[in-house]
């Protein structure tokens, strides 16, 4: 019998295609429990999401249908629109306003009342806010949202769930959680812009440019 004239496999190349497949086979396994996992805390992150909207319309409905930011100045951030929800007695657990892999972490300390001085101090709010709008605004505009990279209108986020230590992240799959005025939130698929992602046509169609309060961060 004729030798074989093709060349057979170098040990190398075997060991590459042993570890080529096996890195296949691994990935095949734990991408089901990675998407559970990022279920469980889009989840989460809604259900604080739901709090928070629930809170600002509360306040509202007692406040001429106006939002908490309507008491503040021009120097209103995030932080101190929220903050007198605890001002009002409406909350009193400021950990609503965390996120998932987000740095900006509340400590649950708010301090005496009637000042909750402690509450959503720099660094304790992963959150946003729309200034500017009311009860009566129209129901598919923005009210609030995940901490973007700045306060620009539109906003925008960066790729990369996993850099929780960068502010402006989406999650994986290149979404954001969106609570929009009409008390509705979810997760909102974004688009690219250039070296960023921001919210799609379709959220931004016929809205105005809005102002943005930013979180406060530690200095």
């Amino acid at each position: 019998m004729p030798p074989d004239p093709r060349p057979k496999p170098s040990r190398r190349s075997c060991l590459a295609t042993l570890a080529a497949i096996l890195v296949t086979g691994t990935l095949a396994a734990i991408w089901p429990w990675i998407c559970i996992q990022d279920a469980v805390k889009k989840s989460h992150t809604s259900t604080l999401a739901r709090g928070i909207t629930m809170s600002v319309r509360i306040w509202a409905n007692d406040h001429s249908d106006k939002h908490p930011d309507s008491i503040l100045g021009e120097k209103a951030t995030a932080n101190s629109a929220f903050r007198v929800l605890f001002k009002s007695d409406i909350l009193h657990d400021e950990r609503i306003f965390g996120g998932e892999r987000s740095s900006y972490i509340p400590d649950g300390e708010i301090g005496l009342a009637p000042d909750c001085a402690r509450a959503l101090e720099p660094g304790e709010n992963h959150w946003m806010f729309v200034a500017g709008l009311s009860l009566k605004s129209p129901g598919r505009t923005p009210l609030f949202f995940e901490n973007a990279v700045d306060t620009t209108w539109p906003p925008k986020w960066r790729p990369g769930f996993f850099m929780h230590h960068v502010r402006g992240r989406s999650w994986r799959g290149k979404e954001i959680l969106v609570a929009f005025n009409d008390g509705s939130h979810f997760m909102v698929p974004l688009k690219k812009q250039g070296d960023y992602l921001t919210l799609p046509d379709d959220v931004l169609e016929g809205l105005p440019s809005m102002k943005v309060l930013d979180i406060e961060e530690e200095p």
